[in-house]
């Protein structure tokens, strides 16, 4: 057996002492970490422990005696720079708070993909309405272009107007029976369209108000999640105790009760955006091609129904003016008694059909409704001169009304022939748009119960902060 001498004996002891102090330092802290109220365990965070590395076998155990200085009570500081408290926050807020913002996030996307659904729903609708104001057009150029087919024949009478007015009426009789059939076609689809545009309607109103609503609700949960990071914050900074053990449990009662509602919408808000996208993606891949051909149809012929509408009142004045009359006096003697030089005139009227015959077929109206006599006085004063004044009034007033006519316009509509076509593919392709039931009720109710859970929060932040 191996002795010792008395110095080692005496080093030995004091490694001894050592062990046994490190053991119940280590020991007592554990207690003041897990030692706190029990309900209170999970908020707190523990030290991190000494981590002694085992010897090798047969090797001595030697640990340093450490001088450490007594423990102080932590104590929160006035200044910005404080320690972190040390506990573990609560797993009901954070998850709350991980399921808010998660929420945030999907409103934000809806009220982009909303936003954008609303704008391509409204063209579509207004796509349905063109048919309506296409079959307006047709029904308009089909009214004047019978109207006009009556006025052009007047207008072939005048020599200036004839060639444009024979080009004019020949096609109108060309296109009528193409209007006709487009209208019947429109009225048709009319028919048809009406429930589908009340049911995207419908579904338009229904995005649109879930975007309000959805707005409501960012801003609330923006509150409530700055509500609850102040009252949480409140509790973190209580001491140890009964008071913040009942402020933390109220606290995580109130986000236990709220958090399945705000998961549940994000999942419900998760496929109404699926939902939107799908009714998206539809009209931009198939309904949105489908639409601009059909603009520049009802372009064109609103083009073409206004260029004929102009053309009415003009041509209407000139067919008064085809059955106006035109005079000129000429002076007579017409002696008495009283006034052996007495003058006398006399007017004679000339119809403009009459004088767009020219010269000679005035002479010889003014020759037939004259005497002898008065035809006479007539060649006396001049009767060139008679016929000019009479062709010079009327010549006046057709060139003002001539200016007011154009009728050199192409009344060919490119598509019109194809509209039936176009219209049936419309028709399919809008029956492909889903048509979502989407139920804005619940939302609202989340938005009710945030304002009301601030309020809750509000009344604990009292409780917590005060003395």
């Amino acid at each position: 057996m191996k002795f010792f001498d008395r110095h080692s004996i005496l080093i030995c002891s004091a490694t001894a002492i050592a062990t046994v102090v490190a053991v119940f330092t280590t020991n007592a802290d554990a207690s003041n970490v897990f030692g706190a109220s029990g309900n209170n365990q999970q908020l707190l965070q523990p030290k991190q422990h000494q981590v002694v590395q085992k010897p090798a076998q047969n090797q001595p155990v030697i640990l340093p005696v450490q001088h450490q200085p007594p423990q102080q009570p932590v104590t929160q500081q006035p200044h910005q720079n404080q320690t972190k408290p040390n506990y573990t926050p609560s797993s009901a807020v954070t998850k709350l708070k991980a399921d808010v913002a998660d929420l945030n996030t999907t409103l934000n996307i809806y009220i982009k993909t909303g936003n954008r659904a609303d704008l391509d729903l409204t063209i579509v609708i207004a796509g349905i309405d063109m048919v309506t104001v296409i079959n307006t057009d047709l029904t308009n150029i089909d009214h004047d272009g019978a109207l006009l087919r009556d006025l052009l024949g007047v207008a072939k009478q005048v020599p200036a107007l004839k060639e444009q007015a024979s080009t004019l009426l020949s096609a109108l009789e060309k296109t009528k029976p193409s209007v006709k059939q487009a209208q019947k076609s429109t009225n048709e689809a009319n028919a048809r369209l009406i429930p589908i545009r009340n049911k995207l309607n419908t579904i338009d109103k229904g995005i649109r108000s879930l975007v309000k609503i959805a707005e409501g609700l960012e801003k609330g949960l923006n509150l409530y999640s700055a509500t609850l990071v102040k009252v949480q914050q409140c509790a973190d900074g209580l001491p140890a105790g009964s008071k913040k053990d009942s402020i933390q449990i109220s606290i995580d009662n109130r986000a236990n009760e709220i958090d399945p509602t705000v998961v549940k919408i994000n999942a419900d808000l998760v496929s109404i955006i699926n939902a939107v996208n799908t009714i998206d993606q539809s009209i931009q891949s198939d309904t949105k091609k489908i639409i601009e051909p059909l603009h520049k149809l009802e372009s064109d012929l609103d083009s073409l129904a206004r260029k004929l509408h102009a053309l009415i009142n003009p041509l209407h004045e000139l067919d008064a003016l085809y059955k106006k009359e035109f005079s000129a006096e000429f002076p007579y003697p017409a002696p008495t008694f009283e006034n052996p030089f007495k003058i006398k005139h006399y007017k004679v009227s000339i119809g403009f059909k009459t004088i767009l015959e020219g010269k000679e077929k005035i002479e010889h109206e003014i020759e037939k409704m004259l005497s002898k006599e008065m035809y006479e006085a007539a060649k006396l004063f001049g009767l060139e001169k008679l016929i000019r004044a009479i062709e010079h009034d009327a010549m006046n007033e057709m060139n003002a009304i001539k200016n007011k006519i154009h009728l050199n316009i192409n009344i060919e509509v490119q598509g019109l022939d194809k509209i039936e076509a176009d219209l049936s593919a419309f028709e399919k392709a809008l029956a492909n748009i889903q048509m979502p039931n989407i139920d804005t009720q619940p939302i609202k109710n989340l938005l009710n119960k945030i304002q009301d859970e601030v309020k809750q929060l509000n009344s604990i932040f009292s409780v917590c902060t005060k003395k």
